[in-house]
């Protein structure tokens, strides 16, 4: 009789413990794919910074380029009109 008390309540820690690992599981994986998401979020931020920056530097070349071709134009029309 003794024994089996003891294997029952055995038998319900071990389910107590089962039960709590399993939780303790779940949590972690949720933990995890939150982290996930949030890498995933991230790496989609980081992408559309680096979209802007790049076009910012287009647009930066390109004014470059319009400034070099005026400014050329400019002392080409300065040697044919000086003052």
């Amino acid at each position: 009789m003794v024994t089996r008390a003891v294997n029952v309540i055995t038998r319900s820690n071990r389910e107590v413990l089962l039960e709590k690992d399993l939780l303790e599981r779940e949590e972690r994986i949720e933990t995890l794919q939150e982290e996930i998401e949030n890498q995933k979020q991230g790496a989609e931020d980081q992408e559309r910074v680096d979209i802007g920056s790049s076009r910012g530097k287009n647009v930066q070349q390109t004014l470059q380029q319009i400034i070099r071709r005026y400014k050329t134009e400019i002392e080409k029309s300065a040697k044919y009109y000086p003052d």
